[in-house]
């Protein structure tokens, strides 16, 4: 006949600890899903605090839990599997026997710590403030829009047309002015030049020229592509200093039906008619 034996307060404390151990870890198990886990933290509670050993039925498990018979088996073989315990089906009626293993314990710990380190240096990184960024920019070069002219010669009507840029790299190699933000030009509006007076209606100026009563004329700063596009797409070339046409008809058809022109409009741009 055993003897049971008590533990003392020591090692009560030093099992109450260790289980403690155990079930956190397993909780930040990531190999471990949320089944098996309320399997084992049920197991720990039957745990004898001398021999660390559990002796419960899969009844009364079963019970506890609310999972059945197969649930329990399958679980049980994972938690094996993953080392959180050994165990022993017991015979004749008597409970299964469970062992609990820490093994994983102290590699769960210092991830977890690892992880904790990783967070605390994230939020100790200094962060420069807003007013240092508004300072920065600040301090910036401004642009001057209007520092570089290019003049365009239009050689239908002999007039001379300028687009407007600035030349600081930060700005890009052709930044558009503020000034070119006007209403899109319609083809009865007449263009002006500088001295105020109308520009012939070219090809060039009834598509990009943008009237203004009190200044030049400024014809929006970009890749020529654009250019080319509110043409007619293919349909109009850049030379060294005019444009020319090219392409065929229903090239052209396409793109002036891609950007939305009227064929009153491309006749008058082709100058084969009025709008």
């Amino acid at each position: 006949m055993s003897i049971a034996v008590e533990p003392s307060s020591d090692e009560l404390r030093s099992f109450t600890s260790w289980k403690l151990d155990v079930l956190n870890a397993a909780s930040a198990d990531t190999r471990l899903k949320s089944g098996p886990f309320r399997v084992l933290y049920r197991v720990v509670k039957y745990m004898n605090a001398v021999t660390r050993e559990a002796i419960v039925s899969d009844e009364t498990l079963s019970d506890d839990l609310g999972v059945t018979r197969s649930a329990l088996h399958d679980a049980r073989k994972q938690l094996a599997e993953l080392g959180w315990w050994r165990y022993r089906p017991g015979r004749y009626g008597r409970g299964t026997i469970y062992t609990i293993l820490d093994d994983n314990v102290n590699g769960i710990e210092n991830r977890l710590l690892d992880e904790r380190e990783i967070r605390r240096d994230r939020r100790n990184v200094v962060r420069r403030p807003h007013s240092d960024g508004a300072r920065n920019v600040a301090s910036a070069p401004h642009c001057e829009p209007i520092n570089v002219v290019d003049k365009l010669h239009c050689e239908q009507d002999d007039s001379v047309v300028e687009r407007r840029h600035c030349d600081i790299p930060q700005c890009g190699p052709e930044t558009t002015s503020s000034v070119v933000a006007a209403p899109p030009i319609h083809l009865d509006t007449p263009a002006r030049r500088k001295d105020g007076s109308a520009i012939g209606r070219s090809a060039y100026t009834r598509a990009h020229a943008r009237p203004s009563p009190s200044g030049p004329i400024v014809i929006p700063a970009g890749d020529d592509m654009a250019l080319l596009m509110r043409l007619g797409g293919g349909s109009w070339v850049r030379g060294s200093d005019r444009l020319e046409k090219t392409g065929d008809a229903s090239f052209r058809r396409e793109r002036v039906k891609a950007y939305g022109l009227t064929a009153g409009e491309v006749a008058a741009i082709e100058g084969r008619g009025a709008a």
